[in-house]
């Protein structure tokens, strides 16, 4: 009885970026035409005549970005990973990396256009062409920043590399999103989960690209690179997370002080809870019958409240100026 014996997938052959070597690591295919007159030749590992995948080191990125076609209304997908500046603080290693990695790419994008010059006549159907003529036609990954006075690129400034993020009949096809330890964070049971949510604003990735070959349209042409795998470190935070740490100290007070304030809490809930048993003592209610008036207010004060009506005043008696009961004066002599 034959029995089936598993193998282990082969690993992908991967080009680090720093050691990435465009005169003897690429070849090209030959020239394909779709059905809609669409040109393209492939872009692949010279030493495998397979796709040709790249591994960048870590770098900064600016995060997916969504575009809408406003013709055909389709959605795609791109990211910027962003060169550091010279201003940038990082390590030697670090620095070194990043610089290695991005002259081979400018060394890529030059390769691609001096072959495009000598294959003219094939890839654009002119015996001759011009330099000037093939960089007017290419359409560069690596973006420089543009000069305002002059309106040229400034090459003296640190550029990004646009990266597409494959997206197919509303699916994330081929993508993978990993976090520092290799666990896996896209593809996810969770359909609400997208790329997006873990390759955001200002996080670094470290990725490996493949090389969606040359493309001719509208009379430009240019090279693409595809997302397949990246490692994630987010951006770092003040907000979400505890930065703070207690000495062995500091959590025992802490903890005191925790269990005091739970004590009090309660003793005030019995307090509350005695003073809610009914007494036995009789319980005098006065009702008030106008809402808003003071209850030390007694029937005096209610009569107080009502209007007063006009009485006639008494008549004045008369009064005599010598009174009958009043005493009478003697009146006595002397003697001379």
């Amino acid at each position: 009885m034959a029995t089936a014996t598993a193998t282990a997938a082969a690993p992908i052959p991967i080009i680090q970026g720093v050691s990435f070597r465009p005169d003897t690591d690429i070849k090209y295919t030959k020239l394909k035409i779709n059905s809609s007159g669409g040109k393209s030749v492939g872009v692949v590992n010279a030493h495998t005549g397979q796709s040709l995948y790249v591994g960048t080191p870590l770098l900064l990125t600016w995060g997916i970005q969504e575009f809408v076609d406003e013709k055909t209304k389709k959605v795609s997908y791109d990211m910027a990973l962003q060169f550091p500046s010279e201003e940038y603080h990082q390590s030697a290693e670090s620095k070194a990396d990043s610089n290695a990695f991005l002259q081979a790419m400018t060394a890529f994008e030059k390769k691609l256009k001096a072959d495009a010059l000598a294959n003219s006549k094939d890839w654009f159907a002119k015996p001759k062409m011009t330099p000037d003529a093939i960089d007017a036609l290419f359409t560069p990954v690596l973006k420089y920043p543009v000069d305002k006075t002059t309106c040229e690129k400034d090459t003296s400034k640190a550029p990004t590399m646009k990266i597409k993020v494959p997206f197919w009949n509303n699916k994330w096809e081929g993508v993978e999103v990993y976090d520092g330890n290799k666990v896996c964070l896209f593809p996810s049971s969770n359909p609400a989960v997208s790329p997006k949510d873990f390759i955001t604003k200002q996080s670094h990735v470290v990725t490996m690209i493949q090389c969606g070959g040359l493309w001719f349209a509208n009379g430009k042409f240019g090279v693409t690179w595809r997302l397949v795998q990246g490692i994630v470190q987010p951006k770092l935070s003040m907000r979400g997370r505890c930065h703070l740490s207690l000495t062995p100290s500091e959590s025992v007070r802490l903890q005191s002080e925790a269990d005091k304030q739970q004590q009090q809490q309660q003793e005030t809930q019995q307090f509350c809870d005695d003073d809610d048993v009914p007494s036995s003592a009789p319980v005098t209610e006065t009702v008030d019958s106008d809402d808003g008036e003071s209850d030390e207010e007694d029937d005096g004060g209610l009569l107080a409240r009502m209007p007063s009506l006009p009485v006639a005043a008494p008549p004045v008696q008369p009064q005599s100026v010598a009174s009958a009961d009043a005493p009478k004066k003697k009146i006595i002599k002397k003697a001379a």
